[in-house]
């Protein structure tokens, strides 16, 4: 980082996006000409995204119209919109996840499906170089095969996966910045930042104001519009509420249960982190939290016909 004392190497960012933005520079090696290159690759990630989510929708049993319904919201999103056209990594970390749920899931129909847990743990950690928050899936993904009694694919996943982690983990340790100032830990330190502004007796009211936050930005899904007003966040806060009790209704469902395992270990990590949940730091569950508002939309609209 040679903006900063020392020049310390960047050991806070997984090194994905870093190698795939090396191909603009070797491309145009004159900045900002090279952005047009960049935003492309950024771009050019939407539509494998949005062919997985599709895919997966269809494993959990969606209709066709309902579907498209669903890939629709997803594509037309603001949100969506606004992190895959700048640089970073929610729709890379976004489609290296969902290709590694289908794997899991085409695993569990196997009589011995440790190949597809192999593939899985492997693009699970492919997932991870792209995004440091994905490491809870070489927690998510051995449990949930744990919890179908499948010993030897959830060794499978763990031991495919471990390389990355392990990788990645270690070079970045080796290499990181003695500095235990506020701004060389929050450049360099993931890790370190968060140990130097959360301390165990700060987590009660860090974990119940990150999850009031968590709430009203799942909402967001729904109604992205920014409004401050008492009434939105209601709205919003219904709308968390109706997505998190329809997938707590379907928690039984075995092609639902391993983004289940990963969203939970996921908003345990959001809920103790220092920074406030937003919808770009829980990207990688909207699609869950699409699939659930549909169901929901869907009871919603039975109740009413049996009503009238």
């Amino acid at each position: 980082i040679s903006s900063l004392p020392q020049t310390p190497y960047e050991t806070k960012y997984p090194p994905l996006l870093p190698w795939l933005l090396t191909i603009p520079w070797l491309i145009q090696p004159r900045f900002p000409q090279n952005l047009v290159i960049a935003t492309a690759i950024q771009w050019a990630m939407i539509p494998p995204f949005l062919w997985l989510c599709a895919a997966w929708f269809r494993r959990v049993g969606l209709s066709e119209p309902y579907r498209w319904l669903a890939v629709a919201v997803l594509a037309i999103q603001p949100y969506t919109v606004m992190f895959a056209g700048s640089l970073a990594t929610e729709t890379l970390y976004g489609s290296f996840l969902l290709a590694s749920l289908i794997a899991l899931d085409k695993a569990r129909q196997q009589v011995d499906g440790s190949r597809w847990a192999a593939l899985a743990g492997l693009l699970a950690g492919i997932g991870y170089l792209a995004r440091s928050a994905g490491v809870v899936a070489i927690v998510a993904g051995p449990l949930v095969f744990l919890a179908w009694k499948k010993r030897r694919e959830a060794l499978a996943f763990f031991l495919a996966m471990l390389p990355m982690v392990a990788g990645w983990m270690t070079w970045a340790r080796i290499h990181q910045s003695s500095s235990t100032d506020f701004v060389s830990l929050y450049n360099t330190n993931y890790l370190g930042f968060q140990l130097a502004n959360v301390h165990w007796n700060d987590l009660g009211a860090v974990a119940w104001t990150n999850f009031a936050h968590m709430l009203y930005e799942m909402g967001a899904l729904l109604f992205p519009s920014e409004d401050a007003s008492f009434f939105m966040q209601l709205v919003r806060d219904t709308v968390a509420i109706a997505i998190l009790w329809r997938l707590f209704c379907r928690r039984r469902d075995p092609v639902l249960q391993p983004y289940l395992w990963f969203a939970a270990l996921s908003m345990v990590e959001l809920l103790v982190w220092h920074f406030p949940p937003n919808l770009r730091l829980m990207y990688p569950l909207i699609p869950l939290f699409v699939v659930a508002l549909i169901w929901e939309g869907q009871n919603l609209a039975q109740m009413i016909r049996r009503s009238l």
